[in-house]
């Protein structure tokens, strides 16, 4: 989300606006945005997406300035970007302790590396919550790391040396969370199998579930289909084009299940045509098995029957 300006519209965009008086800005890309600052009272943010392909979304945060804490010397500092470092010196910092907290998106799990030199009586905890200790560094620490198993990391410095210093980089890992609950209407939708279908193949060890509804019935009509599969023979399940076709068996290590009505309709997988399902009833379940090599995935539009 980098690109600016009108040419965003025909996309999807982010419209931020600083209230009355002042001219909104749009936001659309894949590039992070500089931080926006405000000197009033309020901001908005208005999000428009279309009906085709989809990205992986955003996430903000926000803070208000008081000009009593403006004043204040800052001890501490917060980040939210899905990889970094920080470099710290004890004789560039006002605070004996310091605090920074790396924060993003549920999906997320950090890892890091920490290498540093610290004088008697120094420490720098890391915790992976706010409360939940991962260990604490003292005195000379060659480069060592760790998988913090969550989207949160918090470290605290507590220096007592001028000549304290250390070095912490960090990255991360989007999980990749998949499935939902959608209403069908008469305006198609899109679905993917994972938030990043455009950019990376599907990650192994998942199950998600999706599922349907509608007054009358539900469209399924799949644009892209690619999910590698072994299978038992000497018959299997497939999607063929416009219709279901069934050749028994099932997929095996990857594959989606089709649930129509609490009726369960096959596995597929290895299929790479554009294929139509037509539900029988108004609930439709897909449910997503990955287990190894799984291929690029998914994308179904989906509609009511009119």
């Amino acid at each position: 989300m980098g690109d600016e300006g009108a040419d965003c519209f025909s996309y999807d965009f982010l419209e931020v606006s600083a209230g009355s008086g002042s001219l909104p800005k749009w936001y659309c890309g894949k590039t992070v945005p500089d931080p926006i600052s405000v000197n009033g009272t309020r901001i908005s943010l208005r999000f428009s997406s279309d009906n085709q392909l989809s990205g992986r979304g955003f996430f903000a945060t926000y803070t208000t300035v008081t000009e009593e804490s403006s004043n204040k010397p800052t001890c501490e500092e917060k980040f939210y970007s899905v990889r970094g470092a920080i470099d710290y010196k004890r004789d560039k910092v006002v605070c004996d302790t310091y605090t920074y907290t790396i924060a993003l998106p549920s999906s997320f799990q950090l890892s890091y590396k920490y290498n540093g030199k610290l004088g008697a009586g120094s420490g720098v905890s890391v915790y992976r919550s706010t409360t939940e200790l991962l260990t604490t560094y003292r005195h000379t620490t060659e480069p060592t790391g760790s998988k913090t198993l969550s989207n949160m990391l918090k470290i605290v410095v507590n220096s007592t040396q001028q000549d304290d210093s250390f070095h912490l980089s960090w990255k991360s890992k989007d999980k990749g969370i998949c499935g939902g609950t959608y209403r069908a209407t008469k305006t198609p939708g899109n679905v993917f199998s994972h938030r990043t279908f455009n950019e990376t193949d599907l990650a192994p060890h998942q199950t998600c579930i999706w599922s349907f509804t509608a007054k009358k019935g539900i469209t399924l009509n799949f644009l892209t289909f690619d999910l590698a599969g072994d299978v038992t023979e000497p018959s299997r399940d497939v999607i063929t084009s416009h219709r279901l076709r069934r050749r028994g068996g099932k997929c095996r290590t990857n594959y989606l299940e089709i649930t129509d009505g609490g009726r369960k309709v096959g596995r597929f997988c290895n299929e790479k045509k554009q294929s139509v399902y037509v539900s029988k009833s108004k609930n439709v379940k897909l449910k997503l098995v990955t287990r190894r090599d799984p291929g690029k995935g998914f994308q179904v539009k989906f509609s009511r029957l009119t």
